[in-house]
Order: C-alpha cells, then structure tokens, then sequence
C-alpha cells in the first residue's frame, strides 16, 4: 500500500530543511576563522605643506592590504610621526574608511606637525636638496565587522623623498 501524499510531502519539507541547516551550518563555520591582521605596506605622496599657527600639515597615502575574505570598516587610526627619529607630530583619524576583502587600499592621512619639533634648518636643506629621510610611524588602527573592534598595530618606517607643497 503507497504512502499517503501528506506524507511524502512532509518528508519532503523535513528533508528541504535539513538541507538548508547543513548549508547554514558549513557557512557559519568556515567564516568563524579568526581575521589575519591588515599588512601595512609603504607611504606614498608624502608632502609638506605651508607652516601656520606653529604647525606644519602634512598629507600622506597610508597603502595597506586586507588578506581576509570580508571587508571591514576603519573606524579610527592613529600614529607618531618620527622624521629621522625625531618626533615631529601624530595623526588621529576618527572617520570611517570601507576597507575591501582581499585588496590593497589607501587612507589619506593628515598629520600635524609642530614646526618647533622639527629642525627646520637641517631638515629644509634635506628637501631641497632632494635627500631621503627616515620616515617611521608607530601606533595603531583599529577595524571592526558586525560590532567587533580589533586594534591593529603599526610600525613602519622607510626612506622617503619629501615633497614640498
């Protein structure tokens, strides 16, 4: 005697949705590995900008590289500025910066520097001359995905030709 429709049909769905659970399951479990950290990379278009009020702007391209399969989202960075290692000023960056999965990415940075921390003599006659400085950065930045915070260190340095205005 055949099996009444109803029940094949509730086999059916009981089936459809263990499926669906096994599927769910294997996704959550291969996206619960823990995040690599975000690679720092190099410092482009590092330039100088007019002295005021006893500070010197500085612009900068901060390149970095996501390894993970998901995007985040920068929600504040911040660094001291050593040019030459000497102090010269920090950055704090408190906007939020889409970072892609599994690409290189940019974040324009603004930097303050004090212009009596830095040795303007010997220092303008590098620039212009067209030598390196030693340029490091130490601090951090800190990324999050679904409400989790992660704090990333940076610590960078490397030779850079600076460019005036």
């Amino acid at each position: 005697m055949p099996a009444p429709n109803f029940i094949i049909r509730y086999n059916f769905i009981i089936m459809r949705y263990h499926l669906l659970l096994f599927f769910f399951l294997l996704v959550s479990i291969t996206q619960c590995q823990k995040p690599k950290d975000i690679v720092f990379k190099e410092v482009k278009n590092f330039k100088l900008a007019k002295p005021a009020d006893g500070y010197i702007n500085s612009t900068m391209d901060i390149i970095m590289y996501n390894p993970n399969s998901l995007g985040v989202k920068l929600s504040e960075s911040y660094f001291d500025l050593y040019l030459n290692d000497q102090l010269v000023g920090n950055s704090v960056q408190a906007s939020i910066i889409d970072i892609p999965r599994n690409a290189d990415f940019a974040i324009p940075v603004l930097v303050k520097i004090e212009s009596k921390k830095l040795d303007l003599l010997s220092n303008a006659m590098d620039v212009l001359m067209g030598k390196k400085m030693k340029l490091k950065m130490i601090g951090y930045c800190k990324v999050k995905k679904m409400g989790i915070f992660v704090k990333i260190p940076i610590e960078h340095e490397q030779e850079e030709k600076l460019q005036l205005f």
